[in-house]
Parts: structure tokens; sequence; C-alpha cells
């Protein structure tokens, strides 16, 4: 739903630097927007508030393809 991006996005403005202006849904998280490994744990708690739901992250980089495209 629409209603998801705005919320990842504010996820996502919660561990970035602050010199990323826009976060876009084309944006890779590595190259784009410069996060970390500490970063993606930062991302994962954020999210975890965000939607109120626990985020098993060994399994959410494992579903990933290529860890570099999360």
């Amino acid at each position: 739903p629409e209603s998801i991006a705005p919320r990842v996005c504010a996820a996502l403005r919660a561990v970035v630097d602050e010199s990323v202006a826009d976060i876009l849904p084309h944006h890779h998280l590595v190259d784009e927007l410069g996060i970390d490994s500490v970063d993606i744990a930062s991302l994962t708690i954020a999210l975890e508030d965000e939607f109120d739901e626990i985020l098993l992250l060994n399994e959410w980089i494992a579903s990933a393809s290529d860890p570099a495209e999360l």
C-alpha cells in the first residue's frame, strides 16, 4: 500500500546522514544513502518501532539475493 513508503522513509530519516535531503524509493541504501552495518541495525529498530513488528535482522539480510542491495 501507498501508506508504507512514507513510514519507511520516516524510519530511514531517523538513521541516515542529515545531508540526505530527500529519500526516494529508488535510492540505494549503501551507495546513495550511506547506510553501513550499524545503520542497518538502527534501521531495523526504527522499522520495528514504526510498524510495531519484530524484524529478524538475520532473516531479512539472508532473504536478499545480494546483501549490497539492501
